[in-house]
């Protein structure tokens, strides 16, 4: 049998009786009137106020020496650990959370319940341990602190121990601290309504799905095959490096239940990516329903795969995939949204936002539609719309060109709430790949090395932009699957017209390193097209060009041409081997 070593010591930290409801409220609310007071001196007004609406706490003690000590200078646990109130230096303040349950929209269960699922010590959940043994016996057993202290705790853990074993096993031994923490786990546990005291020391179970949430969902510890990856990335890189692909590679991860995804561009704004309010026709009557774009649709559907997690507890992921996120303005398009990048350690944004109204109601529509058990799963505040958070199986990765970072530059504060991965040019890995063809260009009866080509003309474009922004990847132009080939059409379109209109439009020299000629002539990049209407050839060889054509020649005549450091570019006959131009 495994065996562990949990430090659990339990959210009450001493001053158990803090956290019984009737008390929890009132001092919530004191604090709500109290908001920004100085807890640190006893002679704030906050004390007299506490000492009125809470008279069974003393607030404030002697000390030997004279001194007043306020209770919160040493018991802020039962506010502070469950996120309703924070301490900051000398002064408490309400939270969003405190302020929903002052106003009556969360409850002290729900706050409680969540508090006690996410609670962590030494990478453990001890009150999810105590719940799904509580789940596995199916509430048929009784079980005290001394059983849960000496057995459970060292020996059991969900999906990999078998409770019944754990409980015929000896019991390991406990000081009578470890004992009583337990007993205060399970109080709380009681207090959130999920185990009912029988008897002086025996507990058991009073609410299956209160303790299925606590356990996680299902009676077990919610899992996430991609924790390993990166909750928010940007790759970036020249544009072709293959960013988009590798961006790919996750969205096709069969432990993603869905992909999002968009594209940022100049005119991208707050309502295109999260959603608005539309027209639609009602009928014969014009109606205004919300729409919701790609933010808020990978949202929910994340929300609905925490809802429903597999047997084993593994939880599906979503991803929201962002092309060129620097085209857009991020600040114009994230707004409030920019807080929620903030994650804890687990994967939950760290400061949650309230939704607007019609937001709200949207969401608790849509969030309605999961059924009871789903929704037990759900914090209720998500549930009803009123907090957005996002959950920690919502994976959000964009792409950077960086040969276009200057549209709108993305300010420090926005860029620290992701992870970056540069991807460098270079020529892929393929040889695990049977189906692979290498890259070749095809000009008439030759073919070029695509790679000797990007080798070759980086390197004049390093020589005169001195970066690497404007340099080509290798997946710059899709080649033919079937072939590997990138025709002479494709290569004077797309990448010659590049290198004339966006790299070296304003380099002279390099112009004259890459296009010129053996009779010292440089091509233009009209010298590469036909200008006008020609026949070539006699008989069944004749050809008609026509006005936009690709001169073959010239392009060859090009890549024959190009020199980089001594090295030109590999040409082989087409449909053969031969190298008809060695290095």
């Amino acid at each position: 049998m495994a065996k562990y070593n949990a430090m659990w010591v339990g959210l009450d930290r001493g001053h158990e009786g803090l956290w019984v409801p009737a008390v929890w409220y009132k001092t919530l609310l004191v604090l709500c009137e109290s908001n920004g007071s100085n807890y640190q001196d006893c002679s704030d007004p906050l004390y007299e106020r506490l000492k009125d609406k809470v008279p069974e706490v003393e607030w404030v003690s002697t000390e030997a020496d004279g001194r007043k000590r306020g209770l919160f200078r040493d018991a802020r646990e039962p506010w502070d650990s469950l996120n309703v109130v924070s301490f900051n230096e000398n002064i408490v303040s309400l939270t969003d959370k405190g302020r929903s349950v002052c106003t009556g929209i969360l409850s002290y269960s729900d706050v409680l319940i969540s508090g006690l699922m996410l609670h962590e010590e030494n990478d453990e959940y001890p009150f999810r341990i105590i719940a799904s043994a509580f789940l596995e016996t199916d509430g048929r057993i009784a079980l005290t602190p001394d059983l849960i202290a000496g057995k459970i705790m060292p020996n059991y853990r969900p999906l990999i121990d078998d409770i019944h074993v754990t409980l015929s096993a000896a019991a390991e031994p406990m000081s009578t601290t470890q004992v009583r923490r337990i007993r205060n786990m399970l109080q709380l546990m009681s207090y959130a309504g999920a185990l009912v005291k029988v008897d002086s020391s025996k507990y058991m179970m009073a609410n299956r799905s209160v303790l299925d949430r606590i356990a996680g969902g299902g009676g077990v510890t919610l899992k996430f095959p991609l924790s390993g990856f990166p909750l928010q990335l940007i790759t970036y890189g020249a544009p072709g490096t293959g960013k988009s692909h590798k961006v790919d590679g996750l969205a096709k991860n069969p432990d993603v239940a869905a992909c999002v995804r968009t594209t940022f561009h100049p005119d991208s704004d707050y309502a295109t990516f999260v959603g608005a309010y539309k027209p639609v026709m009602d009928g014969e009557k014009i109606a205004y329903k919300f729409r919701p774009q790609a933010f808020m649709n990978a949202y929910v559907k994340a929300w609905q795969e925490m809802s429903k997690p597999e047997a084993d507890g593994k939880v599906k992921s979503v991803v929201l995939v962002i092309e060129e996120i620097n085209r857009g303005n991020c600040a114009q398009i994230f707004g409030d949204l920019f807080q929620l990048l903030d994650r804890g350690k687990d994967g939950y944004s760290t400061y949650p936002i309230d939704a607007d109204a019609d937001l709200a109601t949207w969401l608790a529509e849509e969030l309605g539609k999961l059924d009871a058990d789903a929704q037990e799963r759900v914090p209720p505040e998500v549930r009803s719309g009123e907090k957005l958070v996002l959950p920690p199986n919502l994976y959000i990765w964009a792409t950077m060109n960086t040969s276009d970072q200057s549209l709108f530059p993305i300010d420090s504060a926005f860029k620290r709430r992701w992870d970056w991965e540069y991807v460098p040019i270079a020529k892929p890995d393929k040889s695990g790949d049977s189906d692979w063809k290498e890259r070749k260009i095809e000009v008439g009866d030759s073919l070029f090395d695509w790679w000797d080509f990007l080798s070759a003309i980086n390197g004049h474009i390093a020589k005169a932009t001195e970066s690497e922004d404007k340099q080509l990847g290798y997946f710059f132009v899709k080649a033919d699957d079937a072939t590997g080939c990138i025709s002479a059409e494709q290569f004077a379109n797309k990448v010659l017209f590049y290198l004339y209109g966006d790299v070296f439009k304003s380099y002279e020299l390099p112009k004259k390193d890459c296009f010129q000629q053996a009779d010292n002539t440089v091509l233009k990049f009209r010298d590469f097209f036909y200008s006008e209407k020609v026949e070539e050839g006699e008989g069944e060889n004749r050809v008609t060009h026509k006005p936009g054509d690709v001169k073959l020649g010239v392009v060859a005549a090009f890549l024959r041409g190009l020199k980089w450091k001594e090295k030109g570019v590999k040409e082989e006959p087409k449909g053969g081997a031969a190298d008809a131009n060695p290095d």
